[in-house]
């Protein structure tokens, strides 16, 4: 650990969405803050995710919790800006802000393959694959199906990650069918391809690369 703390400021992790990247995440950002002060930056490159002191003075992940604004008797009338990639001058300013803070601070960062669209893609190979201070993770999935399952039910429901007590709640309910939409299914088909593409293509720059499958105590409710 204390090896590892020395040579590495940052970790980053880059995967796909429902393969894991959270928990993976927080069990990281669990272990590091063990040994030294760490912050987990969660979807990072958003708009309406950001940080700030609380308090203490110390850094704190925070976001805007809903993905719409309520107006009149429409309550998805108003779209929070969450779609990436990010402008470009936001993204510029986020990876200086990271470059600033992680001389001081130990981060852990999570990275989406939307982040790698357009411009921001460079920025981010500069900023944080060129970077020796970040130790840069893979991290693929072989159950794509249930990835893909997990997906859609995020989708339909708004429903992402379950605590143990509100998982018990779903089981209990009555299942109804339904049929899932064909675009939501594309979505993730193109994400998973493009995420396997970019990792056959970068796996040479990658400090390491892990399968979801075999990670243990991964809890993914």
């Amino acid at each position: 650990a204390s090896e590892f703390i020395e040579r590495y400021d940052c970790v980053a992790i880059c995967g796909c969405y429902r393969y894991g990247s959270t928990a993976l995440s927080l069990k990281i950002t669990k272990w590091l803050q063990s040994h030294a002060s760490a912050t987990w930056l969660n979807e990072f490159f958003t708009c309406h995710h950001y940080v700030r002191d609380d308090h203490a003075g110390d850094i704190a992940a925070g976001y805007l919790p809903d993905d719409y604004l309520a107006y009149g008797d429409d309550d998805h009338a108003i779209s929070l800006l969450t779609a990436r990639p990010i402008p470009d001058h936001i993204m510029r300013l986020k990876l200086d802000w990271i470059q600033d803070t992680m001389r001081s601070t130990k981060l852990v960062l999570k990275i989406d393959p939307d982040d790698w669209r357009g411009a921001t893609g460079e920025l981010l190979q500069r900023s944080i694959i060129d970077n020796p201070r970040i130790y840069k993770i893979g991290l693929n999935r072989q159950d794509v199906g249930n990835a893909l399952i997990s997906f859609l039910i995020g989708m339909h429901f708004a429903a992402w990650n379950f605590s143990e007590a509100e998982l018990r709640t779903e089981h209990e309910r009555s299942i109804t069918p339904i049929v899932p939409r064909g675009d939501f299914i594309q979505d993730m088909w193109n994400h998973m391809l493009m995420h396997n593409n970019w990792l056959w293509y970068m796996h040479g720059k990658l400090d390491h690369l892990v399968w979801y499958d075999e990670i243990s105590d991964l809890r993914i409710p």
